[in-house]
Formats: C-alpha cells, structure tokens, sequence
C-alpha cells in the first residue's frame, strides 16, 4: 500500500466513559487514505469486461438487516423497511482518525451482501469499508458516540467485519444508460454469473461505488446458483419471471451428481417446452442440494449460456421461488408466481402470455473444436506458455488455478493474468499453451483443444514452430 510511514499511536479505551484517550504521538503522518485509488483494480475497473480477481483483506462496518429494496435515482439500491445507521458510525470513524490521528479516509459508498430472501424482504448485510488503520477500540467508540447522539439506548446489529481474502468476479454497470433496460440488466447479471459459473463460493456483493453515474457489481458465486439477482431485476410478477426466463420447460428429474460443494448436477428430461428451445431430450440443471429431488416432476424457469470448460450447455433457476414442483395437476411451491393455479392453467397461462415472445441476446456460439491448429491460432486473442502453480477453487469440470505466464506467443495484454479457469484434468507443475479468446475475460477459445501439454511433445513443437516463423 502507497502511503507514508504511520504515525504510531497508544490509545487507551474506557469503556465506563465510552471516551478515547490520546496517549502518545510520533513525528510522521499517513497521507489521505482512499480505497479508489489505492485499489485502483477494484474500486476504479473500466467498463464492458468481467474480471475475476482476488479481493484484499478490508475492514468494513457492518448493519445486518432484514428489508426491501428500492433503486434510487442513479440505480442504486436503498433500504425502505430499515433505517441503515452503519454509515453514521463510519462517520464517526472518520471524525476520530481525522481530529485525533490526523489522518483522513474517503468515504466510500455501501456495499451488500444479500443472503436470502422471504416475503418479498432481503436478509441482507451492508456495509461501508473503512481504513484499514481503524482498531476495535475505535469502532466501539465511533458506536457509543453514535448511540448518544440518538438518544437511544442500543441500536441495530451492527458489527465490525475484517474480511479475509476472496476470489471475486467484477463488472463495470452503467446505471445512468440503462436505469429502465430490463433485458441489458438481465445481461449484466447472467454475464457475472457465467463468470462465476466455473468457481468459487459463497458472497454475492452489489456494490454502489457510483462515479459519474457508474456502479460496480460484483459476484462471487460459487455454486452455479445465484438466488440474489431477484432484487436487481425485480421479479415481482409472474409476467417478470417469463419475461426474463431463457426457457420454461416441465419435465421429470432423472439423475444427479455432486458438482461442488454445496450444488448438484441434476440431469433433466424435458417433456414440453413453454419457451425457448433446448434442443435435447434433457439438459444439465445447477441447483444447490435440496432444491430438486430425482424422480419428481417441476415447471423449471431458467437462463442458459455455454463455456468452453462445460460439455454440454448450462441452465439454472433464477431463484429458489422459480422452482415449482407438479404432483398431477397441482403445483407446489413458487407461490410468488403461481398463486392458485393448476398445472394445466399455468402451462395456458404461460403459452398465452405476451412476454413468452421475450428473448435474451444470445451470446457468441461456443466453438467446438478448430478444424486445424492454423484456425486455432487465428481465432485465439492470447495464447500463453503457462505452468499452473495452486489450485485456487476446484469443482466438477474446472479448476481455478493460479498460474505462472512463461511466454506470451500471441496477444498484448496490458493487465498481469495471475490466475485462470482451466479443465479440471490439469496438474500442477506442468506446462501447458492455451489458447484463450477475451470475452468478458479470458477464457478457452474452443471447447476442445485450447489446452496442449508439453507431454503432446509433436503438437508442442508444431505450435512453437509456427511462432518461430
């Protein structure tokens, strides 16, 4: 971190008088303290691609609350059932480390974390990062002040949080352009979630770090699964939910298989299709354990996409409220949508809806496999000498590796690439070329082939050769 030698501090904490006490100062001072600039790669990311990188450690002050969201005028969401009081002890914070330690942070804007959602209301964490110079006696302290100064006698949960590390995908959303857009929304999010497709676990953040107008969302989702992005694009309505869906389909669950830690891979045979067109007797479905049961019958409301690592194409619901169960002609579950209707008057009701017409962009085609390796290198953007060096997250058909650039025999990359999504048949230790296409990132540029070992010693040399030239 670029800043100047700390002003080292003793500091003495009473908690009968809930006062701070300054013991001790040094000569030397920390410069303004500003997380966009500081983690320029984060906070300041330019617009129209997914990275995936890992966040620092960062030390936040937290509210958990328990409401509905509102977008505000530059697209970003506002708690309406609770009032969020977190920021009142950042500002706090920033009083103390400005008047006592003489050293400023930029307030930076809230970020989310959305758990769960139950009758229309988020169970959610929000948060505002602070210095990273800030201690537990100084945030207990900045919470007191705050208490007094309400006149209250205890406020909501509010807690200090010092993150650890985590592999996090970001992309740049341009709030002012697309405030009304629900299909480029729709986009956004189904991008962020393909990112995330081959990875990781566990933190969905939307974060309001509007500059100009502009908001950063990031999702970290490990599991395929993504129940959070009811809350950015409002599925209120049943007519939204079809609007917004890639394919309706009804069929019968057939088998499953662990696909990561927490999600299965549930193989889905397909009786009627009410929207889109799957074009299989059955498709792989992501869902966390629990939420299918093999050998049951449901209504699926999905989204699609492809990637090169996944041997056939990729659907998963878009919340669990979406995964409606048939027992003959009733439906269970999905009460948001379905209200009292039978299977039959949902699949009329569905067929005549006017949003059944609706479709989402279409990204580019996965390639299958290059017809030679001259086509290959013509429709890679990069191609690296790579060694992977640790698995960073790991499931059923991808491993997420830190990696060791060697050479780089095509492309100009004006970014360092420390990590990227590979087959799960990789070892560590072991060279490797790949040949990457950026899309929203890196990623392979054909489902087969994009990845040659050293071990394949004549294509190795065949492909050295052709850059030799």
């Amino acid at each position: 971190m670029n800043v100047q030698p700390r002003r080292t501090l003793a500091l003495s904490f009473s908690k009968m008088k809930g006062e701070m006490i300054l013991i001790k100062k040094e000569e030397q001072i920390l410069k303004t303290h500003d997380h966009r600039k500081i983690y320029k790669d984060i906070y300041q990311i330019k617009p129209g691609k997914t990275i995936i990188q890992q966040l620092p450690e960062l030390k936040y002050v937290s509210q958990r609350m328990t409401t509905s969201y509102n977008m505000n005028w530059d697209g970003r969401p506002e708690p309406i059932d609770e009032r969020w009081l977190a920021w009142k002890v950042v500002n706090q914070i920033k009083q103390f480390t400005r008047n006592q330690l003489e050293y400023k942070f930029k307030l930076m804007p809230p970020e989310i974390i959305w758990h769960e959602e139950k009758d229309n209301k988020w169970l959610v964490d929000q948060m505002m990062v602070v210095a990273d110079c800030v201690t537990d006696d100084i945030y207990e302290w900045a919470l007191n002040r705050v208490i007094k100064n309400l006149r209250v006698s205890d406020l909501p949960t509010i807690t200090f949080v010092k993150s650890t590390p985590i592999l996090c995908a970001q992309r740049l959303h341009d709030a002012s352009r697309d405030k009304n857009n629900f299909n480029e929304r729709n986009f956004l999010m189904k991008s962020l979630r393909k990112a995330f497709v081959v990875t990781f676990s566990c933190l969905f953040l939307l974060m309001g770090c509007v500059e100009e107008n502009n908001q950063v969302i990031q999702e970290s989702k490990g599991e395929i699964i993504s129940y959070e992005s009811e809350s950015t694009l409002r599925l209120e309505t049943l007519e939204d939910l079809i609007r917004i869906s890639d394919n309706i389909v009804i069929g019968i669950v057939t088998d499953e298989v662990q696909y990561s830690g927490s999600t299965l891979k549930f193989t889905f045979t397909v009786n009627n299709e009410l929207k889109g067109n799957v074009d299989a007797k059955s498709i792989d479905v992501y869902e966390y354990y629990g939420d299918l049961e093999k050998g049951k019958e449901y209504i699926l409301f999905l989204e699609f996409w492809e990637d090169e690592l996944y041997p056939r194409p990729v659907y998963t619901s878009y919340n669990k409220g979406s995964l409606i169960e048939v027992n003959r002609n009733t439906l269970l579950g999905g009460e948001t949508y379905v209200g009292n209707k039978t299977k039959d008057e949902m699949i009329e009701y569905i067929k005549s809806s006017k949003e059944v017409s609706v479709f989402s962009e279409k990204e580019d085609a996965v390639i299958e496999k290059a017809k030679d390796l001259a086509q290959l290198i013509s429709i890679s953007d990069h191609i690296l000498h790579i060694v992977p060096k640790e698995v960073i997250h790991e499931n059923m058909y991808v491993k997420t590796v830190g990696i060791e650039v060697l050479q780089k025999l095509k492309g100009s990359l004006n970014y360092e690439i420390n990590s990227l999504n590979l087959p799960a048949t990789i070892d560590l230790e072991k060279e490797y070329i790949v040949f990457l296409k950026e899309n929203d990132g890196l990623g392979l540029a054909t489902r087969d082939g994009s990845v040659v070992s050293k071990d394949n010693e004549a294509l190795w040399q065949d492909i050295l050769d052709e850059f030799v030239k």
